[in-house]
Protein backbone atom coordinates (compact mmCIF):
# COMPACT_ATOMS: atom_id res chain seq x y z
CA UNK A 1 0.00 0.00 0.00
CA UNK A 2 0.75 4.00 -0.36
CA UNK A 3 1.47 3.57 3.65
CA UNK A 4 4.43 1.96 2.94
CA UNK A 5 5.72 5.57 1.10
CA UNK A 6 4.50 7.15 3.99
CA UNK A 7 6.34 5.62 6.41
CA UNK A 8 9.32 5.79 4.53
CA UNK A 9 8.82 9.69 4.33
CA UNK A 10 8.63 10.00 8.07
CA UNK A 11 12.39 10.19 9.48
CA UNK A 12 12.59 8.84 13.09
CA UNK A 13 15.26 11.77 13.72
CA UNK A 14 12.21 14.34 13.96
CA UNK A 15 12.17 13.52 17.42
CA UNK A 16 16.01 14.43 17.55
Amino acid sequence: PRDSAFIAYQPLEEES
